[in-house]
Order: structure tokens, then C-alpha cells, then sequence
């Protein structure tokens, strides 16, 4: 788990542009991710930004699952509505749960609320990702991501947090769907 931390570390100072680097942290759970924002390599993009990333999770609830994720996706304010931003994107997703290989490719939208009248930035945050069998590869027949939360920027590009998250990697082998992860976390964000 040190290296993946180490390799986030370094991806970051590497990119050394780099616009968000978060960590989240539960009683059982380690979740570190950092994406860069494509559109500082191009001079003259609108309100719309663009990003690539990638992840990590680590569970320690005695099975001992890790994911890794790779990411790419789109953000923007929702017209006359500047209350809300909404993203769309994929998400490559890699864990082994026993002798299975779990790979998918999930496509997510996320929304930042921000609620209106308070004296910090208050936002309600949702995310969902689903990748159904043609997007899921090997022995994967399905993806499920779903995270809702509550978020507070105190100072521009911090954000701490609370989040619920439930995981669903769905296997061919395995009928029942197999809950990967489900958790109550805290976590921070930085934008850099």
C-alpha cells in the first residue's frame, strides 16, 4: 500500500499540474486519487474543464480487495443553473477478488449542489457508474458504483467531506452479485 501511495505522490509532482489530489479514510478503507486537468495544456478552453486520473483503493475488512482505476472525464456548470456542475466520463476499472480478474469499463456522471445562502461552500455531491456485460471484460459481467455525500470548501480548491460508497464488481462465476466495498468514509481534496 506505501508504494501506491508513493506512486500517487510522485504522478503528482511529476504532472506538476495536477488540479485535484484527494484522500478518503474510513475504519477499514484507504482511497487516494489524483487527475489532471487537461484543459491547462490548451490556452483558450471555455467554462468546460477536462481531466484524466487515476486511483487507488485499498479494503482491509479481511478479504483485503484493492482496485485501481484509470479515468477520463468532463466537467461543467449546467446552463442558467450555476448552482449545479455535472460530469460525464469512463472509468477503467482492474482488482482480483480470489482466481477472479475483474476488468470494466463504466461510464459515470457526477453533480455538485452547491446549497445556497450558507457562509462556507456547501455541497450536496452524488456519483454513479455502471458498466453492464459488453463494457465488462474476462470474468467481469457487471460494474456498479454509486457514492452521495456532503462536502464543505472553507477556502477555494479545499474541500473536505463525508460520503457513502457502495462497490458492486459482478463476476460470471459468482451468481449473487458480489458487494466489493460499502462504506461510510471522510476524506479531503486539493486542488493544486
Amino acid at each position: 500500500m506505501k508504494k501506491w501511495i508513493l506512486f500517487f505522490l510522485l504522478l503528482g509532482v511529476t504532472l506538476q499540474g495536477a488540479t485535484r489530489a484527494q484522500f478518503n479514510l474510513s475504519n477499514l478503507d484507504l482511497e487516494a486519487g489524483i487527475d489532471f486537468d487537461v484543459g491547462q495544456l490548451i490556452e483558450s478552453y471555455g467554462k468546460d474543464t477536462y481531466f484524466i486520473g487515476a486511483g487507488f483503493l485499498t479494503t482491509n475488512d479481511g478479504a483485503g480487495y484493492q482496485m485501481v482505476t484509470a479515468n477520463v472525464y468532463m466537467e461543467s456548470e449546467v446552463s442558467n443553473f450555476d448552482a449545479i456542475r455535472m460530469g460525464f466520463g469512463l472509468k477503467l476499472v482492474m482488482t482480483q477478488v480470489g482466481a477472479n480478474s475483474f476488468l470494466a469499463v463504466p461510464v459515470g456522471m457526477h453533480v455538485d449542489y452547491r446549497v445556497p445562502n450558507t457562509n462556507e461552500l456547501l455541497l450536496v455531491t452524488g456519483k454513479a457508474y455502471y458498466a453492464p456485460a459488453p463494457l465488462s471484460i474476462g470474468a467481469a459481467s457487471s460494474y456498479i458504483e454509486g457514492r452521495i455525500g456532503v462536502a464543505v470548501e472553507p477556502v477555494e480548491n479545499m474541500r473536505g467531506f463525508v460520503e457513502y460508497r457502495v462497490i458492486f464488481t459482478n463476476f460470471d462465476a459468482i451468481v449473487d452479485p458480489f458487494l466489493f466495498n460499502s462504506t461510510l468514509y471522510i476524506g479531503a481534496r486539493v486542488g493544486f
